[in-house]
């Protein structure tokens, strides 16, 4: 953590409603969405939101999260940081390719979002890390 840019951290970021019938959010999904041209930073408002509103104590397998084509079309798309509406940004019965694939083109990944009553639109983002050595 002590050696992660902090620019990626602050600036605008693009918050998108994925829509409630999307199970998996798939390169074609992402596609779909309309973003914004040069969209660096993105946040992914699904229906696990709803598990926040709810205050649901028992963690849920079946939350919505990426595909690996889906991270790919991250890093295709230049996108530098990457947040979700739950405890990860991929499925819970898949393999690490997901987290793989954004790691390694250094994507900062944004985990257990509360996005309850954020909508579509252009944000100001600060989210800076507690900077442990060797974390």
């Amino acid at each position: 953590m002590e050696q992660l840019p902090l620019d990626v951290l602050i600036g605008e970021v693009y918050v998108v409603v994925v829509p409630d019938d999307v199970d998996v959010i798939t390169a074609e999904v992402l596609k779909q969405l309309t973003l914004p041209a040069n969209t660096q930073r993105l946040l992914l408002h699904t229906r696990n939101s709803r598990l926040w509103r709810s205050q649901v104590r028992e963690f849920q397998p079946d939350f919505v999260a990426l595909t690996a084509d889906a991270a790919e079309w991250v890093v295709e798309r230049g996108i530098r940081l990457i947040g979700v509406d739950y405890l990860s940004v991929q499925g819970f019965y898949d393999g690490p390719e997901t987290h793989q694939i954004l790691l390694k083109s250094e994507v900062v990944i944004i985990e257990g979002l509360n996005l309850t009553d954020i909508s579509t639109g252009k944000y100001e983002l600060l989210c800076l890390p507690i900077k442990l050595k060797g974390v």
